[in-house]
């Protein structure tokens, strides 16, 4: 691999790497390195979109990882050498997969920008936005449900319909990374993963500090965005509040 990279061969290089990073992943069983192969499988796919600049790829991340990463959830893995192994949760890779979109999205948003408005001038951007709205909600719409669908048949439905619709509606409106940090939380309370819930929480937090400090508009029309977030919260709380604490 080494090699192909400083012969330039990069295409041998990101196969390789990908190859490698999934071999280490299936054999391993520690969840420390788990989660260390998970993202060097992701950040390889970063690479692979930086080398080859495909447009909208942060789009392309969102799908592929999110995908990955509630497959890996849903889908207990038979892991290693072993045959006496019983299948496990990959639930550190998981996490891993749905965090990628956010990291991309801090440090090479801006990249993405530029490259997607360069190749494609000619398309409309209402147009590009309409579908990258709509492969999120769809991606979102299912992840949720293959999430409660994994929990058994008897298992009450998460979240209720009523809070559902109104977190598919913000994750329609979110940036691409902020969804994936919000369907990380999903995933964690779908399944009563406390640890995925946190980090997904941290995640949110960070990638709406750097977006709101990143947005170029006023001070005035700022405080109004977070004005009407901070609203559509507390009517999300207030739903939730009302349907038992189990929810909240």
């Amino acid at each position: 691999a080494g090699a192909a990279f400083l012969y330039e061969a990069q295409g041998f290089f990101i196969v390789f790497s990908l190859l490698l990073s999934a071999l280490t992943l299936w054999l391993v069983r520690d969840r420390i390195l788990e989660f260390l192969m998970a993202a060097g499988f992701a950040g390889v796919l970063v690479y692979a979109l930086f080398h080859y600049h495909v447009p909208y790829s942060l789009s392309v991340l969102f799908a592929l990882c999110a995908m990955m990463g509630v497959l890996l959830l849903v889908c207990p893995m038979k892991t290693g050498l072993g045959t006496s192994r019983a299948p496990r949760t990959l639930s550190a890779a998981a996490a891993a997969f749905l965090l990628a979109p956010c990291f991309y999205g801090f440090f090479i948003g801006s990249w993405d920008n530029a490259i997607s408005s360069v190749v494609n001038e000619q398309a409309t951007v209402a147009t590009i936005n309409l579908a990258e709205r709509a492969m999120c909600l769809a991606i979102a719409g299912a992840a949720i449900w293959g999430l409660n669908k994994s929990r058994g048949e008897g298992a009450p439905f998460r979240p209720p319909l009523v809070i559902l619709a109104l977190l598919l509606v913000a994750i329609v409106l979110m940036p691409l990374g902020s969804a994936a940090a919000l369907l990380l939380m999903l995933a964690g309370y779908i399944l009563g993963l406390r640890s995925l819930a946190v980090v997904g929480v941290l995640a949110q937090i960070a990638y709406m500090v750097w977006y709101y400090y990143d947005l170029d508009i006023s001070l005035l029309n700022k405080s109004l965005l977070l004005m009407g977030f901070g609203a559509i919260l507390l009517v999300v709380y207030a739903i939730a509040a009302k349907r038992g604490d189990q929810h909240v």
